[in-house]
């Protein structure tokens, strides 16, 4: 004899089956966003170490400028005559990330840098609001986020380390977490000149 329909118990293990397959994939989206987040960040961090470490070793100023949403976008470059830097990872490329196009998804949600979108970084690694300009009066920071997700970058105020906080969900409060780099000064070497 033929069976024409399928049974309850049939369809109810492929309702079950259709459930697991649906959180897996959603663990697994929750999981990239995540990642990608993460290693935007790490990238943000990797570039404004590159021009705190070019400020200690060359004498020179550099700046990191920063377009938040839609552009998504920041330049590293050197202070005295802006010209961007080439990129040490991509040689014979200006360093100019857009965030959004490298990690898809990704977003500089905001940045708070002294009223600013800048930041320079003095011969002594220290952080500054312009060149010759005044050492940073507070913490800047920069929002990265992808989703609900948020990560912060924070440059301190006193000695230009770049620090990052882990992903956050939903609220963009967390504790920092060091992934800067030894040196810098501790207030006010560089000054105006």
């Amino acid at each position: 004899m033929k069976r024409a329909a399928f049974t309850l118990i049939e369809l109810i293990m492929v309702v079950v089956l259709i459930g697991i397959l649906s959180g897996v994939a959603m663990i697994s989206l929750r999981s990239q966003e995540t990642v990608a987040l993460s290693a935007a960040a790490q990238k943000v961090v990797v570039d404004l170490n590159y021009a705190r470490g070019s400020a200690l070793s060359t004498a020179f100023w550099y700046g990191v400028s920063f377009e938040a949403d839609p552009a998504n976008t920041y330049t590293v470059y050197l202070a005295s005559n802006e010209v961007v830097v080439a990129d040490p990872s991509n040689l014979g490329k200006p360093l100019e990330v857009n965030l959004a196009a490298l990690f898809n998804g990704v977003s500089i949600q905001s940045v708070t840098l002294a009223g600013s979108n800048r930041v320079f970084f003095c011969p002594l690694g220290e952080a500054y609001e312009a060149k010759d300009g005044n050492q940073l009066a507070n913490d800047g920071e920069i929002v990265l986020a992808y989703g609900n997700q948020t990560k912060s970058v924070f440059i301190d105020h006193n000695s230009g380390m770049i620090s990052l906080q882990p992903v956050v969900a939903g609220t963009g409060e967390g504790e920092g977490e060091g992934a800067g780099e030894g040196g810098g000064g501790g207030g006010g070497g560089c000054g105006a000149h």
